[in-house]
Order: C-alpha cells, then sequence, then structure tokens
C-alpha cells in the first residue's frame, strides 16, 4: 500500500470507488474504465483513482488493470508511483486526494449496476457490508429458497419456471411468499 493507507475497517469495494469517484470529478465510468480517451485530464484522473483503489480496496496493480479495460498491470505500477511522488512533493495533490477519499467514505456504499433487481441490488450490498442487517440476510435466504422452489417444480415448463424466476427475483424473494 501507500503512504496514506487506510485502515481495514474502511477498505471499499471497486466499483463503490470507481463510482464515487466519477461523480466527484464529474467523468464517466465509461471514459475512465472502458474508453481509450488519453487526454491530459482524463489520464490524470485515470492515474488518481488508481491510487485510490490501491488505497482503499486489496486489489493488486494486475485487477485494477482490469478494471480499466485490461491495462497492463505494469503500467498502473508506474502511474501509482508517480501519483504517490506527487503527494510526497505537491501539497495541492496531497490535499486533493485526502479530500476526495474523505468524500468517498462519506457516499453511500452503492454498487448496483443498472438492469438488477432488488435480490441481486440486496446481494451486492450484503457483500460489501461489514455487518449486514439480520432482516437483509433473511430477505436473501427467502428469496434463494423462493427461487429454489421454483426450479425445481415439475409442475412448470422451463419458460414458466423462468417468468416465475424473474419475479421472484423483481420483488426481491416476496413473489411467493406474499
Amino acid at each position: 500500500m501507500n503512504a496514506m493507507t487506510s485502515p481495514a475497517t474502511q477498505l471499499r469495494h471497486p466499483d463503490h470507488v470507481i463510482n464515487a469517484y466519477c461523480r466527484l470529478v464529474s467523468v464517466t465510468r465509461q471514459s475512465m474504465c472502458e474508453a481509450e480517451d488519453r487526454t491530459r485530464v482524463i489520464t490524470r484522473h485515470r492515474h488518481c483513482l488508481w491510487w485510490l483503489m490501491r488505497d482503499l480496496t486489496t486489489l493488486s496493480y494486475a485487477r485494477i488493470g482490469a478494471f480499466f479495460g485490461g491495462r497492463d498491470a505494469r503500467t498502473v505500477q508506474v502511474a501509482i508511483e508517480e501519483i504517490a511522488d506527487k503527494i510526497a512533493s505537491d501539497s495541492d495533490t496531497r490535499r486533493h486526494l485526502i479530500e476526495t477519499r474523505a468524500l468517498i467514505y462519506s457516499m453511500p456504499i452503492d454498487v448496483t449496476q443498472p438492469g438488477d433487481d432488488q435480490a441481486m441490488a440486496l446481494a451486492r450490498r450484503l457483500m460489501i457490508t461489514d455487518a449486514p442487517d439480520a432482516q437483509d440476510v433473511r430477505k436473501l435466504a427467502a428469496c434463494m429458497i423462493s427461487l429454489a422452489v421454483v426450479i425445481r417444480s415439475p409442475e412448470l415448463t422451463n419458460e414458466e419456471a423462468r417468468i416465475a424466476a424473474t419475479r421472484t427475483l423483481n420483488a426481491g424473494g416476496g413473489a411467493l411468499h406474499g
């Protein structure tokens, strides 16, 4: 990790860090992660985000590179080292990244993806929560039981089972229970 490494209890999910940073600097996730945009502004933001990913997650250089269009681990490492050097020598950069990290911590954790149903959004939230709420765990368990009932039902055709499973997921497990 780096000189400003966060305590383990404050680690964040990579999607949360990426989404939060993109919102904070008003750039799209696509321009940061997928596009081959190499303008100075986007490249600088991308490198700062890589540094934050290293600081706020447990990802290796290779895994960070994978989140950003399959970039090479060495490219990520060199960029992160350059940002670390800049932090050491430039108080504005240091202040900017400290403030950005604090803002990311203050943002609600939301790693839902477009098209997520209620059950998937709940499962994603539970995966990154240190102390999951018992009610959320029960909801997800009910959803899993409901899906198992649908999938194993010999009375349903494949199409009917697919429709019932989709309804169950959309309802967050409540479709068969009320």
